[in-house]
């Protein structure tokens, strides 16, 4: 009778022991878990639309365009702006001299982390969710939600790869702080998973004309096809196979042909009539467009005093537009960034007509006159390369005299411009591998504000990536002033 009692007693022991363990660990009444929240295809539809916002995003604790990286430290295009500070961090892209501190950089790497985080979240609950849990989720559009979140992933991703190089990849929602910390994967992993990324999209997307019009801007199976074809352009590049991805350049440019093609054997986009409707409101998504990030229509663009429109999270329209604009009053009245370059003009080919609508030519009535008449040094000031010789070093100290052609040429740089030059810093000259301050420049240069005159200019110090970096390259990257794959 005793050993019956003892046997009960453990017995019940140990049900009150997987009660108490149970209690303890049940979740609390009343809570709701993320996973709730994709019950209908309503729901994965707006939560979607959170991943393509931060392809928007251009300002947060400064502008972060990705134009003031690709075509700012390239030959294309000036920082220009109202002076040398105006936009600094920008002004140290177009001299080589970015550091991993910058906050245009800092900004820039947030945003696409904010938008592959957001990518993440949707592709894991997105495959949870039952076909059939309502009458619209098919299979289908469970394929097309799958889909766009892939080609944004992989779009955020290749932005990153094409700035940073190698970059912490990350492929699942960061829910603790065990994960949180990532290591640096490798270029070559990075544009493995943006091919991987990329293909699924191709398979589970819609063609452009299966959407209807209020879809307008979301990710299409000819977008994907079309970053396929850009992403292994970029592949085979001599630059990029120095990283050894997992193709050689031959299968790259093969495999870019072939997406290309896809492309136009699609029978879904042709070439616009009038090249110049590519760029206004009208011809938006229209049948040359392949991809496009979508803005409102405000006059200022996201930029305004009066609305709390500014920054990342509350994106109303483009920052680029009151960015680019002319500062002249009467053709517009921005700030005039991104200037082109006499390099960038000179590109075109002669009859190009893709050229007067690409660079603004104004007359001389269109461009206002300072009401200070400023000195030959003050207004070579305010220029921030000259594009006279092709040795592409800027004019950041100011000489004492303008530049005229009647100035023999430097004889290590080949440069007749005497206000061309490199970098009023301290810092090791390339040309002597030894370190000068300004006034001890061996080149008969002291007196100036460095050696702004010199070929071999004091080192950049860029340490965003790996010390080889993209931005210091020129053409880098491809010209972002206008939101188009």
């Amino acid at each position: 009778m005793k050993t019956k009692l003892f046997i009960i007693s453990i017995l019940c022991s140990a049900l009150c022991l997987t009660g108490c363990k149970d209690y303890l660990t049940e979740i609390e009444p009343g809570t709701t878990l993320l996973g709730d929240y994709f019950t209908s295809t309503a729901a994965a539809q707006e939560n979607l639309v959170g991943c393509y916002v931060p392809l928007m995003w251009e300002y947060n604790t400064t502008y972060c365009s990705e134009w003031f990286i690709g075509d700012v430290a390239s030959d294309d295009a000036l920082k220009g702006g109202g002076s040398t500070t105006d936009m600094a961090d920008a002004y140290d892209f177009e001299n080589w001299r970015t550091e991993s501190s910058s906050a245009l950089l800092h900004d820039f790497y947030i945003a696409q982390y904010q938008g592959i985080a957001r990518c993440n979240l949707s592709i894991k609950y997105i495959t949870d969710m039952p076909v059939g849990i309502d009458a619209d989720f098919t299979q289908s559009m469970k394929n097309r939600l799958l889909g766009e979140a892939y080609f944004l992933r992989a779009y955020y991703y290749f932005r990153m790869v094409r700035v940073f190089a190698g970059v912490p990849l990350v492929l699942k929602v960061v829910d603790n702080t065990e994960d949180w910390h990532q290591p640096r994967a490798s270029v070559a992993a990075i544009y493995d998973q943006i091919l991987a990324d990329l293909e699924l999209a191709n398979k589970y997307l819609w063609k452009k004309s299966e959407y209807l019009p209020a879809d307008a801007g979301r990710a299409t199976k000819g977008a994907a096809q079309a970053m396929l074809m850009k992403v292994n352009l970029y592949m085979g590049s001599p630059y990029w196979q120095e990283y050894n991805p997992s193709k050689t350049a031959s299968q790259c440019f093969s495999d870019a042909k072939a997406w290309g093609d896809s492309i136009i054997a699609s029978g879904e986009y042709d070439l616009c009539p009038n090249y110049e409707d590519n760029f206004t409101i009208e011809g938006e998504n229209g049948i040359e467009s392949v991809f496009e990030i979508q803005y409102a229509e405000v006059t200022w663009g996201d930029y305004t005093w009066d609305y709390d429109y500014k920054g990342f999270g509350r994106t109303a329209g483009s920052f680029t537009q009151i960015l680019t604009r002319s500062r002249s009053s009467k053709i517009g009245g921005g700030w005039g960034f991104n200037h082109p370059t006499q390099n960038l003009y000179d590109e075109f080919e002669a009859g190009d007509i893709r050229r007067e609508v690409a660079i603004l030519n104004p007359e001389d009535s269109l461009i206002e006159t300072p009401a200070v008449q400023q000195t030959a040094e003050q207004q070579i000031r305010h220029v921030s390369r000259l594009d006279l010789c092709g040795c592409r070093l800027r004019t950041m100290g100011y000489p004492r005299e303008p530049w005229s052609a009647e100035q023999p040429s430097d004889p290590l740089c080949g440069c007749a411009a005497d206000a061309c030059g490199g970098m009023p810093r301290y810092g090791r000259c390339r040309y002597s591998q030894e370190r000068y301050r300004p006034s001890a420049c061996p080149r008969r240069f002291s007196g100036y504000s460095g050696c702004y005159r010199c070929r071999f200019a004091p080192r950049a110090s860029l340490r965003v990536g790996d010390g080889r970096s993209p931005l210091v390259r020129p053409r880098s990257l491809e010209r972002r002033s206008r939101h188009r794959t």
